[in-house]
């Protein structure tokens, strides 16, 4: 066995031990389509897998923000929370704040200062604008 070999052999142990293991996935018979295996050609070992195929996300219920997705194939479903937050102001140091309009849930957004400005210019004194809302200065 030459060097090459060698370097060759130790690389492919150390990719199947990390679970990167090469073939070609085919679906298991008997099962839904989303079950797949394969037998890895370099340290065959018979790994399987499942490879879902989820529809669109779906509110549970209009009040809350549940959402739900399932396999095109089998019953697999995953849950998840999706909030569709709106603008609902701003706090007393411009951050916005918004609010999902299902649940109610608020978060703070980014700051949005409404810097002076004067015929749509900015207005700096020293280098610095100021905001007429809050008075911070950049």
């Amino acid at each position: 066995m030459g060097f090459w070999d060698v370097v060759k052999s130790v690389a492919l142990s150390a990719k199947c031990s990390t679970g990167w293991h090469a073939g070609e996935w085919s679906h298991v018979s008997g099962k839904p389509q989303c079950f797949v295996e394969k037998t890895c050609p370099d340290c065959h070992k018979h790994v399987t897998t499942n490879k879902h195929t989820f529809g669109e996300w779906r509110r549970i219920d209009y009040s809350s923000c549940n959402s739900v997705r399932e396999c095109t194939h089998c019953s697999s479903s995953e849950q998840k929370i999706i909030h569709e937050y709106q603008n609902n102001g701003k706090d007393e140091n411009c951050r916005i704040i918004e609010k999902c309009q299902h649940c109610g849930d608020q978060r703070m957004g980014r700051t949005d200062h409404e810097w002076i400005k004067i015929f749509d210019h900015e207005v700096k004194v020293g280098g610095s604008r100021k905001c007429k809302r809050c008075g911070a200065t950049d």
